[in-house]
Parts: C-alpha cells; structure tokens; sequence
C-alpha cells in the first residue's frame, strides 16, 4: 500500500499496536526529511488475533 500524504489518517490499517508504532515513527520520520523523500516500513501483523483480547470488549474513554 502506497501513501502518499505526509498525513496518512484517512488511510486505515488493520494490525496491532505494535504495527501502529511503527506507522507512527515513519510518519514522524518523514517529517524530518527533504521533500520527495520516501519512508518504507513493514508491518508484519494481522489485526484479527486481538478481536478477542478481552480489551476490546470492554468501554474505554
């Protein structure tokens, strides 16, 4: 997947925490550099496994 915004919030992931980390940290990373420059990062992850991580059942503010 391709993004092409310096701002990728419209785009949508479905991975872990840590996979989020490291969206994050590529994005800050790209901050940093010249215009035209690319980030890459991978993330090696799938969101499903933590549908049923009692966390997500429960109501947080």
């Amino acid at each position: 997947m391709r993004v092409r915004d310096a701002s990728p919030g419209g785009t949508a992931f479905f991975v872990g925490i840590s996979s989020g980390a490291n969206v994050a940290a590529a994005a800050t990373a790209g901050r940093t550099l010249p215009a035209g420059s690319v980030v890459v990062t991978l993330l090696c992850d799938v969101g499903s496994r933590y549908l049923t991580d009692p966390f997500w059942n429960e109501t947080h503010d």
